[in-house]
């Protein structure tokens, strides 16, 4: 048997996001433990993705890690990765509770 693999729900900002969020809304199970063929544990996770500079940075909303990349497929790679090396140390968290995402309007 492996380590767990992490797969995830992202959410994103661009062109069409409206249409974007509707469809990975549409297919996601709430974030928690399910368990999937060959015995592994999986975890999914909600990241949202920003544009900072020259970087898309990827941020997991139920855990404090984060990561980059020149694209916003390489970021969410890279949180992958991150969150997979987070795990070798951490206990995977039982039961996660689904972030409240909002949008919040402000009146300039």
């Amino acid at each position: 048997m492996g380590s767990p693999s992490i797969s995830g729900v992202f959410a994103f900002k661009g062109d069409g996001c409206a249409d974007s969020l509707t469809r990975v809304f549409a297919k996601a199970n709430l974030p928690g433990r399910e368990r999937p063929r060959r015995n592994l544990w999986v975890m999914r996770f909600t990241a949202a993705v920003t544009h900072e500079g020259d970087w898309q940075v990827a941020r997991c909303l139920e855990v404090e890690v984060a990561s980059q990349g020149n694209t916003v497929e390489d970021a969410l790679a890279n949180l992958r990765e991150a969150l997979e090396l987070y795990f070798e140390d951490e206990t995977l968290p039982e039961g996660l509770e689904p972030p409240i995402i909002a949008t919040v309007e402000l009146s300039a």
